[in-house]
């Protein structure tokens, strides 16, 4: 689980990083980092498996691992579009 709080720490800074910035290698690099930490929960739901309770659970952080995605990434895109920091980043306690 260390890994996996690390790697949304990470997801989060780069992607405050690309929208201080607008340097394409912050979007880059968030991918990665989202790649990663996927493929690390699928390998770890596989090994839960067997166990309904932990697997549910690997599920659960799953699907909120892939709706923080959604957030970051849309407000990545938004700013790409040329809208302004303060409207994209207006709900950013949320992700907390």
């Amino acid at each position: 689980l260390q890994g996996f709080y690390s790697g949304i720490e990470k997801m989060i800074a780069t992607q405050r990083g690309y929208l201080l910035t607008g340097k394409d290698e912050y979007f880059s690099r968030f991918q990665v980092i989202d790649q990663e930490i996927t493929k690390s929960m699928r390998a770890t739901a596989d090994l839960m498996h067997s166990d309904p309770a932990q697997h549910g659970r690997m599920q659960r952080m799953q699907a909120m691992q892939q709706e923080l995605r959604r957030l970051l990434e849309t407000r990545m895109v938004e700013r790409q579009k040329g809208r302004p920091l303060s409207e994209v980043v207006k709900d950013l306690d949320r992700i907390k």
